[in-house]
């Protein structure tokens, strides 16, 4: 997947989306520069001309309950899980 086209970029992705932004949000000034920081420095070396990009794999899991609630079918619950690599605009994986 790109995250951003360099790692500055990709930082202020990472860092202003979901818990990290509300964990960053609430922190001490000093100690959410020092992550940022840290962050950036960790990510450079995935630098490329195309941007930094990153491999990863995401589960994506599904599962069917009748009208009351009760999972369909007998015995115990299964997961249904597909191991898949988002694709995103662009061609990141």
């Amino acid at each position: 997947m790109t995250y951003g086209r360099d790692a500055a970029d990709a930082t202020a992705l990472v860092l202003g989306s979901g818990p990290a932004r509300a964990l960053l949000e609430s922190g001490d000034r000093h100690a959410v520069t020092r992550a940022r920081q840290a962050l950036e420095t960790a990510l450079s070396p995935y630098e490329r001309p195309d941007g930094v990009r990153l491999r990863g794999a995401f589960w994506l899991v599904t599962a069917v309950t009748d009208a009351g609630g009760r999972q369909s079918g007998s015995g115990p619950p299964q997961m249904i899980a597909d191991p898949t690599v988002l694709r995103w605009p662009g061609g990141g994986a």
